[in-house]
Order: C-alpha cells, then structure tokens, then sequence
C-alpha cells in the first residue's frame, strides 16, 4: 500500500509554517517599508490572529473528516486543539 501524499500531520505543518510566516515575517517587512509611526504590523498581527485561528479549527474538524485512522489513533490533539479556538472565539463575544 502507498503512503498518502497528504497527510494530517502535513497539513497541521503547513498551517503552522504560514502561520509563522503571518505572525514573524510579514510584520518585519511592513515595519520596515512603512514610514515612521505607523502601526501597520500591529494591525496585521490583530487581524491575522482570528484567521489562523479559524484555519487552526477548520483544520480539527477536516482531519478528523477526512482521515478516519488518524483521527481513531490521536484524536486528543484534535479535540485540543478544536477546544482552544472553541475558547478563544467564546472570549471575543461581547
């Protein structure tokens, strides 16, 4: 049998590498091409935060959807992971 070519772990990996690239790179590079005294990189890193997070529960939901036998074997990491953005989104309601 041959190995998939997507894979939860995969996909948990490339979520969190374009995370990273959101949360440390992006907002250098806006810092360094804005002019003195704008808040550019905060107002990204505000606005980013919400969509990685979503990603983050979209992506709990998906793997437990789609792969069935990794889902049997770990699935504390997704009922973790879906509990901390669940948590998160329940603190932003007003």
């Amino acid at each position: 049998m041959t190995k998939p070519y997507i894979t939860a772990e995969k996909l948990y990996v490339t979520w969190s590498i374009v995370a990273v690239i959101s949360i440390v790179f992006i907002p250098i590079i806006l810092a360094l091409t804005s002019s003195g005294g704008e808040q550019k990189p905060l107002i990204w890193l505000a606005y980013s935060l919400p969509y990685i997070f979503g990603g983050y529960g979209l992506l709990s939901i998906l793997t437990s959807l789609l792969f069935k036998q990794w889902f049997k074997k770990h699935w504390f990491i997704n009922v973790a992971i879906f509990a901390v953005v669940v948590f998160l989104f329940l603190l932003t309601i007003d």
